[in-house]
């Protein structure tokens, strides 16, 4: 940094909740500075610059730092020149992000979450997506097992479900699966965790989506540590499109972080007074430090006691926004469902919830070029921070 307003700005954008799991370290300086330094020191994977250069000298400055810094390095720079022709060719380069002018810690922050969340489906990382009950019996696993199968089912994408209710889980009973093993004995060592691992310990569903199970018995599982679930999902998303979580009603550091961290999260709700207020504890802790904005709530079991339910209104007054999808209590198809071990959509004909399913299904995980990222071209920093240009 080379003035104290940028570096006060880089400064309180560490302090904000959403970055915090990040570590920042700050030097003085311009590009000569980073170069020197960058020179005795490992990359950062995100690397902040701050120039006052003119457009020639910023492009000799990225080109000298492109022998110091180590390929994958995304750059945000934060200068004074409002110049558009500067600006697509940095883009051009490959530069992710070039913030001119006063800059705010809010904004610097949304332009770093920017680049974590692309270059998470630019290196081919499957999308997480946590599901949450805000109280006991709103139907979660339901939810989950559904909307996972309704993704698997177009086809297009390879989709694990893990069951992290370790002690009650019930995802594999309901898609009529017996594992060997599963989510308890993948968490029980972090230095385990590798492909070879999930390969014995992953069982299909039909011709679909892929269960990692809790254990039949609450006896043999212990409570993961953040260190085995970070491990266990870096994996699981090398490996598979997308990552469906189905959270168990426990408010432990693990939960909450899957809750922030995942790309998407559902609150599995019902509609009344009870659930409004839990969803929105929920919502005010995880809310602002969620780089994905905020979570999706899903009404379940819509229409069990209509004298007495919340509308949508209630929420969205509560809350500042709709919820994502209404789900209607269908009691004889989810019964019948899990009696004979299958998806809702395999047990009967395709009805309002079944369809209201895949339609949540597309709104966490739009199909291949119709979502706000999938299919869409990526800018990438390859192009600047490799050699042979």
């Amino acid at each position: 940094m080379t003035s104290e307003d940028r570096a006060r700005t880089v400064r309180d954008a560490t302090g904000l909740p959403r970055l915090h799991r990040a570590t920042f370290t700050a030097e003085a300086g311009g590009m000569a500075e980073a170069h020197a330094h960058l020179s005795r020191h490992d990359s950062p994977d995100v690397l902040i610059l701050e120039t006052a250069d003119d457009a020639e000298a910023l492009v000799q400055g990225l080109d000298r730092l492109a022998d110091v810094v180590r390929p994958g390095t995304k750059v945000i720079l934060l200068g004074d020149n409002n110049d558009i022709a500067l600006y697509r060719r940095l883009l051009s380069m490959g530069v992710s992000e070039y913030l001119y002018g006063s800059v705010t810690p809010d904004e610097l922050v949304d332009a770093v979450q920017r680049i974590a969340s692309t270059d998470g489906d630019q290196a081919g990382g499957g999308r997480v997506v946590a599901v949450f009950g805000t109280a006991g019996g709103v139907g979660t696993s339901t939810v989950a097992v559904n909307m996972a199968d309704a993704i698997a089912a177009r086809g297009d994408e390879s989709v694990v479900l893990v069951d992290l209710d370790l002690w009650f889980g019930v995802d594999a009973l309901a898609l009529n699966l017996t594992p060997r093993q599963g989510a308890a004995d993948a968490l029980s060592d972090p230095n385990r965790i590798d492909d070879m691992l999930l390969d014995r310990v992953l069982e299909k569903h039909g011709d679909g989506v892929q269960v990692l199970a809790a254990p039949a018995s609450p006896e043999v599982a212990a409570p993961p540590s953040e260190d085995a679930l970070e491990k266990l999902l870096s994996v699981l998303r090398r490996k598979m499109d997308v990552v469906v979580l189905d959270l168990p009603r426990l408010w432990t550091p693990w939960v909450k972080t899957a809750l922030i961290e995942a790309r998407e999260t559902v609150l599995v709700t019902y509609p009344d007074l009870a659930n409004l207020r839990n969803t929105r504890s929920i919502v005010d802790v995880i809310g602002p430090a969620r780089a994905g904005g905020a979570p999706r709530i899903v009404f379940n079991r819509a229409g069990l006691s209509r004298k007495n339910e919340l509308t949508a209104g209630d929420y969205s007054e509560a809350l500042g926004h709709a919820p994502a999808a209404v789900l209607p209590f269908e009691p004889a198809l989810c019964a019948s469902a899990m009696n004979q071990g299958q998806t809702l959509r395999q047990a009967g004909r395709t009805n309002a919830l079944t369809r209201a399913i895949g339609t949540l299904a597309d709104t966490v995980d739009p199909p291949a070029g119709k979502g706000t990222g999938k299919g869409r071209p990526r800018l990438s920093l390859k192009t600047l921070f490799t050699h042979g240009r």
